[in-house]
């Protein structure tokens, strides 16, 4: 069977669903089977004590509606109801206390900042490409602002092109480095998120459709988290996707980690920038350097206690939905 999904993670928990389904749906067909012949018996033998006036028509209509219909009843619409509960359940925890909206809303306001940034970002890339290109002929210019991750990275391989490539005197590669680090200056902290956590941003955030389809631009119109397991038909299910669940927790450590970095380069500019002298900048330096060593420890390992405990969530959830067996086809 093809299934769309979106991660890796996804497809062993949608095949251990799908086997762990094959055998509920087995014992349903064959309890159907038993529940038929053992009512339709049962049947008969009511009609054979109605005939020998053993009993009344009324108990008669009693007792085969309690033995016989009901059970069947049950045993068909027992997948429906279940599988029911645990739709308005997962939905209900999802939305309870506004937890999902509020990690909609940050993410939103994230990935329109992020989106200015790289705007800026490319418009200073191609100030910086018409100023190579125009003021040092000899250069040729290959370095791609749109294939970089950030915007650091852009400036780094410039630079690097800029030293492996031939001007017509040391002066003029002296210039062409003096401008890109000018670049570089004006760009300072933000450019530590870049496309790589705007993608990752992208794969969780979608636009909802009217109809509940995705769209294919996000507007403030309806942005939801692609967070479910998909269906056989490629649409959502009434379970969470282990993978996104786990995309989520990374992007959160990402941000994490990259805010630290920037409030640690935003110490360091301010020394910088203070007017004392050499010496006793870096030995300012070195002091915020060691001051910054516990916090970076404790980012790092509140992400790593994010990740576990997340992990260890998921392994958790999905022994809850193997122990359900519900198909995916039938959501």
């Amino acid at each position: 069977m093809t299934h769309t999904v979106t991660g890796w993670i996804d497809i062993p928990v949608i095949q251990a669903i799908e086997y762990f389904s094959g055998v509920l749906s087995t014992f349903y067909k064959w309890g159907s089977h038993y529940a038929l012949a053992i009512g339709t018996i049962g049947l008969c033998w009511a009609a054979f004590k109605l005939i020998n006036s053993r009993f009344s028509v009324r108990d008669f209509w009693w007792d085969t509606f309690y033995k016989w219909l009901l059970f069947i009843l049950f045993m068909s619409i027992y997948p429906l109801v279940t599988m029911g509960i645990s739709a308005v359940g997962n939905r209900v925890g999802i939305q309870a206390g506004k937890g999902k909206q509020a990690i909609i809303d940050s993410l939103t306001s994230m990935k329109q900042s992020i989106e200015q940034d790289l705007a800026v970002q490319e418009k200073w890339a191609d100030e910086l490409e018409v100023e190579l290109n125009s003021n040092f002929e000899n250069f040729t210019f290959e370095t791609s602002f749109g294939n970089s991750e950030n915007y650091n990275s852009y400036i780094d391989s410039l630079t690097a092109e800029i030293g492996a490539a031939k001007f017509n005197s040391k002066s003029e590669k002296k210039k062409a480095l003096e401008l890109v680090n000018e670049y570089r200056e004006k760009n300072k902290f933000h450019s530590l998120f870049g496309a790589r956590t705007l993608q990752a941003i992208k794969d969780i955030l979608v636009e909802k459709r009217p109809d509940g389809t995705n769209g294919d631009v996000l507007t403030s119109s309806y942005i939801d988290l692609d967070i479910w397991l998909k269906n056989a038909d490629g649409s959502d299910s009434y379970y969470l996707s282990p993978s996104a669940i786990l995309r989520v927790s990374i992007l959160g450590c990402q941000i994490m980690w990259e805010k630290n970095q920037i409030a640690y380069a935003l110490d360091l500019d301010e020394i910088d920038e203070e007017n004392i002298n050499f010496m006793k900048k870096g030995f300012n330096k070195m002091t915020a350097t060691i001051a910054h060593v516990p916090t970076m420890i404790m980012t790092m390992l509140c992400c790593i206690v994010l990740i576990a405990c997340c992990i260890f969530a998921l392994i958790q959830y999905v022994m809850t939905i193997l122990e359900r067996n519900y198909p995916l086809t039938h959501s």
